[in-house]
C-alpha cells in the first residue's frame, strides 16, 4: 500500500487508506446519507485519530498519577465529543456514538465500564 500511496500523491494516499478502513467507510455513509459537509467524514475521522494518538501518549506518560491520567482522559473525551457533535448536531451525534461512535466512549471508559470490564475478566 505504501507504494501506491507515494505514487498516488499525499491526498490521494490518504483517501486510500481511509477508503479501506470501515470506521471511516460508516462515516462517508452517515455524511451521505444526512446532507452533511462534504469534509464532515474527514474531520471526524481526523478527530479520531488525534484522540487515539493522545489516548496513547497520555498512558504511556508515567509522569502522570493514576487521577491525574483520569482527569486528562475525561478532558480528552470531553473535548472530542464536543467536537463531533458540532460536525454531526446533537440529534445524528447521539445515533453515531450508538453505531460507529463507540470509539469516543473508549477515549476514557466511565467507572462503570471499568468495573465490568474487571468483573468480566
Amino acid at each position: 500500500m505504501g507504494e501506491i500511496a507515494v505514487a498516488l500523491g499525499a491526498d490521494k494516499g490518504l483517501e486510500l487508506e481511509r477508503a479501506q478502513d470501515y470506521q471511516y467507510q460508516q462515516l462517508k455513509s452517515l455524511a451521505r446519507r444526512n446532507d452533511l459537509p462534504a469534509d464532515t467524514a474527514n474531520k471526524i475521522y481526523d478527530y479520531k485519530q488525534t484522540a487515539e494518538k493522545a489516548v496513547e501518549a497520555l498512558k504511556a506518560n508515567s509522569d502522570l498519577s493514576s487521577e491525574q491520567r483520569q482527569a486528562a482522559l475525561a478532558q480528552l473525551r470531553t473535548e472530542t465529543e464536543a467536537s463531533v457533535k458540532t460536525a454531526l448536531g446533537d440529534k445524528l451525534f447521539k445515533r453515531y456514538q450508538s453505531n460507529g461512535g463507540w470509539w469516543i466512549n473508549n477515549l476514557a471508559p466511565s467507572i462503570s465500564q471499568r468495573v465490568n470490564n474487571v468483573i468480566s475478566r
